[in-house]
């Protein structure tokens, strides 16, 4: 009778476990899901997500600018200021912005919320989320 039980335990477990998988996984989400250019909803500040690869291979070249700044694409100089690389992994979005002087990076970490055809949606470490829609 206790083998009967515990062969009944196992199996529930097993298939509550199998059943739940869904939950746990995050969204695997790549860097075509995000290439484009975003503008940030309700403002003019535009997000490139490029797929062109920085000199490492590892991450890849993106933009940003604030029209409402007066600041355009145009301006940005080339690998400048107002240039980031980003890579993705899974649903976690990094960002490492390159500071004009001295070359540094600075690292941002994102949580993709959202991403489809025209729209994205990014949730900070802080827990702000942000929405983009898609404008080419």
């Amino acid at each position: 009778m206790k083998r009967i039980v515990y062969f009944l335990a196992v199996a529930v477990l097993a298939v509550v476990f199998t059943g739940c998988g869904g939950m746990f996984n995050k969204p695997d989400y790549t860097a075509a899901d995000l290439s484009g250019t975003w503008v940030e909803e309700y403002t003019l500040c535009y997000w490139v997500y490029s797929l062109e690869k920085d000199d490492s291979g590892d991450n890849y070249w993106g933009k940003t600018w604030d029209e409402s700044d007066d600041v355009f694409e145009t301006d940005l100089e080339w690998h400048g200021n107002g240039w980031f690389k980003w890579n993705i992994a899974n649903n976690k979005l990094t960002q490492l912005h390159v500071m004009e002087i001295g070359s540094a990076l600075v690292p941002k970490t994102y949580t993709v919320t959202s991403c489809n055809e025209t729209t994205l949606v990014l949730k900070d470490t802080y827990g702000n989320q942000t929405t983009y829609k898609k404008v080419k």
